[in-house]
């Protein structure tokens, strides 16, 4: 038995130097090799042992190149294995009992079943003394030791592994610098483009380099024959390689021949064959040659000369008039075609150029002096300048003149100018065709934008109408058929208003009339918004719905949030309408660019994707992807169109990525700057009663409008309402009565409410003007405050904007409750979810059903006195209500949520009781819609 040596810790470099010598063996993780496996197996004979191996110890693992009776250790961890000890002593070590051996007891594999017992390993060292692995025997039970012949027999057939590991090593590099020698040949001759050749004179056999058969247009192992270029070249060709070889043959002399020439693949070329002939004995033993595909130079050379024709042509035929200044004598020389140009026969001039100066008219003669006193002081190096010369017949030509100064004298000065002068006559009279063009596309722009007024004020003001009188009529008591009716007229009205908005919008952005918001907002509210009206619709239709926002989105930013939701549900939306199976998601990313953010929403899904032929007119206004995609899905093919533009509006980009049946994926770059936070939205204000009764009047020319108007606010709790059909009878009765506040309608016969304010102004009228306008144009806001209003409401008059407006500018309004608020506003929530009935209906279905638990757990909280989580739930009400625009469920929700730490639990429970019944009469009124 062998005494343990102790272990020493090689050195960081010595390890490094023993993996490098290891891998330059280039043994590793290679296929088995006979006679690896022989030299091992005469190790387990000779060391009579039912196992032995050949190991290679890498950095992090023991690998068996290979083995004789050991299955199922490949490849160990080389902490695991059993010939690190001989890596540690780099000596022969001997264990004959493993379990007993501090060194190995621990290891895997002798803890495994059935254990390595006995070990005996030699080890493999390099001629720089390097121990890369081991030459082992192995027994599953205990032995006293090897015998001396046998231990001398592992160690010499040790020594002999390392030999043949040595020769395998050296004939890989040699093989490789052969093969590296030979790529490198090839490298050489395919940059050179030329290939080499070889015929035997007496056996005929020919051979090729691969650049030769790549010029054939011939796989490379293509073997050709003594007659392979009869297949290549023409008769003729073929007769000049005769002659030549025949002379060379005779001569001795070496050739230089270019030939046209078709290759394998019938590619027509043209190839230079230089070559010689080598003799042997004084006989001719061989050809040998090179050959070059010179196609390309050929065809240069030729382009090249047409080139040379076709300038030489051009300068005829350009009508460029050539001239030619000597600067000390200050005559020029001019070209025939100069007088030509000027209306005369054709010839060559000299003349002063004093003389040549009188042709221009004194006003262009600045320009032509402050050009060439740029050149000839050397602050420019070429003259350039437009100017007018007087033909023979009186009439002015208007001349692009240019040049530069081509001899200076041995100072720099100059001697010589050169240059052409080219007639520009018929491009000055495009230039005044086209800013001509210009003014009355401006005039026909500022036609288009008027009657992008005309006509949003014509569409808005009866839909006004319309949807104010049905809200009127929706408030009333009406039987449940009546309720239908009037509902599907408040639908209705407000899908066309959808219809109209998209085509206005449109319209806006074409006439640059589209204004852009910069107001803080809270990113995070909005995203949460979407993400609660899309899951709804894409649960029903059995879809996958994510929103990811990853780290670094800012919260709060300043943009255009209703432009943004604008583009954001339009995608989702196309992304709901188009899958039926799978998933649509929602990705959200920011990225920082000087002060501002870049934000990237992705809108991807898994649904009927995208041609790629389709996809270039994408975002092309009218355009879908076929018209069956409108018979099956409907739309108008705004809806990317307005997307596009509303994006570059905001300074932003959009792609898009999508493939026939794999889905699409719409990407929106917007740069954002960061924002303070953003005030909170709330939905009911206990608003101050006015001092006194507030009295309005009402300019308004439309009989339906005036009812809207009337009834919206007598709704609002106004008495005192006076009404004047146009500006003229608004400014009497302003004039003659007093008013706490003025609704003046913008459009109005006689006089309109921009010329009535106006008026009134300067009679020294202050009561405040709020204009009521359809237009809803970029500027209209601007041209209201101009003539003197205070501030601005669009139409359709939304009740909630007119009643923020009122308590603004009427000191108050009279004290409301939230009883106040319609029960449902059927209105509102088909503006909200944009006209989709079926989310729509998915969402109210998910209110109603979430309500009643919701409800219970406000009472149970409350009762056990838990103020934090009682206001937490309240808001979760607040938000749910106003999702399906349940107005009084929503206000009672936000008070409750106002007072939840501070009021008393009675005034709590009355409440509750309040919520109770707005959502009983919520329920009512949706049930009676249907």
């Amino acid at each position: 038995m062998e005494t343990a040596i102790p272990a020493t810790r090689p050195s960081e470099a010595d390890e490094a130097a023993r993996l490098a010598a290891l891998h330059r063996l280039g043994i590793l993780d290679t296929p088995a090799e006979a006679v690896l496996d022989a030299l091992v197996r005469s190790a387990a004979a000779a060391c009579g042992t039912p196992m032995a191996a050949m190991t290679l110890i890498d950095r992090d693992r023991q690998w068996i190149k290979a083995r004789a009776g050991l299955e199922g250790y490949d490849e160990i961890p080389r902490a695991e294995a059993l010939c690190t000890t001989v890596l540690a002593t780099r000596e022969y070590v001997e264990i004959p009992d493993t379990r007993l051996d501090p060194r190995t007891v621990s290891k895997s594999c002798v803890r495994a079943a059935p254990p390595l017992v006995f070990y005996a390993g030699a080890p493999l060292t390099t001629a720089e003394g390097y121990v890369v692995g081991t030459l082992c025997v192995l027994d599953v039970v205990p032995r006293a030791g090897l015998e001396p012949g046998q231990r001398a027999a592992l160690q010499e057939l040790a020594q002999a592994t390392m030999q043949v590991l040595l020769l395998r090593q050296a004939a890989v590099t040699a093989h490789r610098q052969l093969e590296a020698s030979n790529e490198f040949l090839a490298s050489a001759e395919q940059i050179a483009g030329v290939g080499g050749w070889r015929m035997d004179l007496e056996t005929r056999e020919v051979l090729w380099t691969a650049e030769t058969r790549r010029i054939h247009d011939l796989p490379p192992d293509y073997r050709p024959t003594g007659d392979e270029h009869q297949r290549y070249f023409s008769a003729q060709a073929q007769e000049t390689i005769r002659n030549t070889a025949e002379h060379s043959i005779a001569t001795g002399e070496p050739w230089d021949v270019q030939l046209p020439m078709t290759t394998a693949q019938g590619r027509p070329i043209w190839v230079r064959s230089i070559g010689h002939v080598e003799f042997r004995a004084g006989r001719p033993a061989a050809i040998v040659g090179a050959l070059q595909d010179i196609t390309e130079g050929r065809q240069a050379r030729m382009a090249l000369e047409q080139s040379q024709e076709r300038l030489h042509r051009a300068l005829e035929g350009s009508g460029l008039a050539l001239w030619d200044l000597d600067v000390h004598t200050e005559v020029i020389y001019l070209s025939a075609t100069w007088s030509a140009m000027r209306g005369g026969e054709p010839h060559e001039t000299h003349v002063p150029a004093q003389e040549l100066l009188q042709m221009v008219p004194m006003e262009d003669l600045p320009r032509i002096q402050a050009a060439l006193e740029n050149v000839l002081d050397g602050r420019s190096p070429h003259y350039a300048v437009e100017h007018r010369v007087r033909k023979l017949d009186g009439s002015l030509l208007w001349i692009h003149s240019e040049g530069r100064v081509a001899e200076r004298d041995a100072y720099g000065v100059p001697l010589r100018m050169v240059g052409t002068n080219r007639d520009i006559s018929q491009h000055k009279q495009a230039e005044q065709d086209l800013r001509e063009a210009r003014d009355a596309a401006d005039q026909a722009n500022r036609a288009k934008s008027q009657f992008l007024a005309t006509m949003s004020h014509e569409i808005r003001t009866p839909l006004n109408g319309i949807i104010g009188v049905t809200r009127l009529l929706l408030d009333e008591t009406l039987t449940p058929e009546v309720r239908r009716h009037a509902d599907l007229i408040d639908r209705s009205a407000h899908s066309l208003l959808a219809l109209v908005n998209d085509i206005l919008d449109f319209s806006k952005i074409e006439a640059g009339q589209m204004e852009i918001e910069s107001v803080a907002f809270d990113l995070y509210e909005l995203v949460e918004d979407l993400a609660t009206l899309y899951r709804l619709r894409a649960t029903e239709k059995s879809l996958l719905f994510r929103v990811r926002m990853e780290a670094g989105v800012p919260q709060f930013v300043q943009g255009d949030p209703t432009r943004i939701r604008q583009v954001l549900v339009n995608l989702l939306g196309n992304a709901l309408k188009f899958t039926h199976a799978g998933s649509i998601s929602l990705d959200i990313r920011a990225t920082t660019e000087a002060a501002a953010y870049v934000l990237e929403f992705a809108v991807a899904d898994t649904g009927i994707g995208i041609p790629p032929e389709v996809q270039p007119q994408l975002f092309t206004r009218f355009m879908q992807a076929d018209t069956a995609t409108t018979r099956k899905f409907g739309g108008t093919g705004l809806g990317l169109a307005i997307v596009q533009q509303l994006v570059n509006l905001m300074g932003g980009a959009v792609r898009v990525r999508s493939a026939p049946g794999h889905g699409s994926r719409f990407i929106i770059s917007l740069p954002l700057l960061a924002a303070q936070e953003a005030a909170p939205a709330t939905v009911w204000h206990d608003l101050p009663p006015p001092a006194a009764s507030t009295r309005i009047l009402v300019a308004e020319d439309n009989v339906t409008n005036q009812v809207v108007a009337f009834g919206l606010l007598r709704k609002l709790g106004y008495e005192e309402v006076r009404l004047a059909a146009n500006g003229i009878e608004a400014c009497e009765l302003a004039l003659a009565e007093p008013f706490d506040l003025i609704l003046m309608d913008c459009q109005m016969p006689e006089m309109d409410g921009y010329e009535a304010t106006r008026r009134l102004r300067a009679a020294g009228c202050t009561t405040t003007v709020v204009a009521m306008t359809a237009n809803a144009i970029k500027g209209d806001r601007e041209r209201c405050l101009e003539a003197g209003m205070n501030d601005y409401i669009p139409k359709p008059v939304d009740l909630r904007l007119l009643r923020g407006v009122l308590a603004r500018w009427a000191g108050g309004q009279p004290q409301s409750t939230p009883a106040d608020l319609p029960p449902f506003s059927p209105g509102d929530l088909d503006s909200r979810f944009g006209g989709d009935e079926e989310l729509q209906q998915v969402a109210l279905g998910t209110f109603q059903q979430a309500t009643p638990p919701l409800l219970a757990k406000l009472r149970t909280t409350l009762r056990s006195g838990n103020r934090q989580t009682f206001g937490l739930l309240a808001h979760s009400a607040k938000g749910a209500g106003l999702m399906v625009s349940a107005g009084r469920y929503a206000a009672v929700a936000a008070a409750l949520e106002e007072r939840a730490a501070q009021a008393s639990a009675p005034d709590l429970e009355k409440l509750l009781d309040e919520l109770e019944q707005a959502f009983t009469e919520f329920v009512a009124a949706v049930q009676s819609r249907a």
